[in-house]
This record gives C-alpha cells, structure tokens and sequence, in this order.
C-alpha cells in the first residue's frame, strides 16, 4: 500500500510539475509581449517627441519669416522716407547757396 501511495504522489508531482512549466511557457510568452508592447511604446514615444520638436521648430522658423518679412516690409517703406528726406535737405542746403550767391552778385 506504501509503493502505490508513493506512486500517486509521484504521479501528483510530475503532474504538477507539467502544469508549472506549462504556466512558467505562458509566462514567458506573456513577458516576450509585454517587451514588444514596451517596444513599441517606447517608439511611437520617440516619434511623438520628435513630431512636436519639429513642430516647434517650423513654428519658430515660421515665426521668424513672418517678422524678417515685416521687418523687410517696414524697411522698404522707411528709404524711400528717409530718401524724401535727405532730397528735401539738400535743397533746402541748395536754396540757401542760391540766395548766397544772388546776393553776392
């Protein structure tokens, strides 16, 4: 009776051992996932990160061109000003030698 109770034990064990390995496979084949999910997680991440740099960057580049150009734009209405100026200058410069020299003569 010993010898048979040794064996259904024995059996006992190796069955449950069959069943550990079969849930430490699972196991595995759950960890294996999760670092592909891991993985993949990290990537979109990486993508996100590198979508919203640019994004800021275009935004920064855009930004610029919009004052470089309004800057450009303020630049060409201040010469031709400035140049009305500086003519008005020099004829004002002009007519006061002009009268100069009529009174000298």
């Amino acid at each position: 009776m010993q010898v048979s109770n040794l064996k259904d034990k024995l059996k006992e064990v190796e069955d449950n051992c069959i069943l550990t390995r079969f849930e430490n496979f699972n196991l595995q084949e759950k960890v294996h996932s999760l670092k592909e999910k891991l993985k993949d997680a990290n990537f979109e991440l990486q993508k996100a990160n590198t979508y919203h740099k640019e994004s800021l960057e275009h935004r920064h580049i855009s930004e610029l061109s919009e004052m470089k150009n309004s800057l450009m734009d303020s630049e060409s209405k201040t010469l031709p000003e400035q140049a009305n100026e500086m003519n008005m200058e020099k004829m004002s410069l002009l007519e006061k030698q002009l009268r100069k020299l009529d009174i000298q003569l």
